[in-house]
């Protein structure tokens, strides 16, 4: 920092609500986003698309790793108990 003071930077730092594009109603449908960056052109709508292809990708990585350590059918009723509220009735 070239002699300033880190509050007086403060001032002119862009904040977090104008660049964030992660507030808005999703369920029961991706609704529009509620941040200007989050309202211009479908921005939270491929926001959220891409967090749930994610939290997808992720998911089958999980479920195959522990099909892989613990063999096929331990590793899926270990996926089961996690995704299942009830997992002593549905697994």
């Amino acid at each position: 920092m070239t002699g300033r003071r880190h509050g007086s930077l403060c001032a002119v730092r862009v904040k977090h609500a104008v660049l964030n594009k992660d507030t808005g109603a999703i369920d029961p449908a991706i609704g529009a986003g509620t941040t200007p960056r989050g309202k211009t052109d479908g921005n939270f709508r491929r926001a959220v698309e891409a967090a749930i292809a994610d939290s997808r990708d992720k998911w089958a990585l999980l479920r195959e790793r522990l099909r892989a350590r613990y063999g096929a059918r331990d590793g899926a009723r270990m996926a089961c108990a996690i995704s299942h509220d009830d997992p002593v009735r549905d697994c």
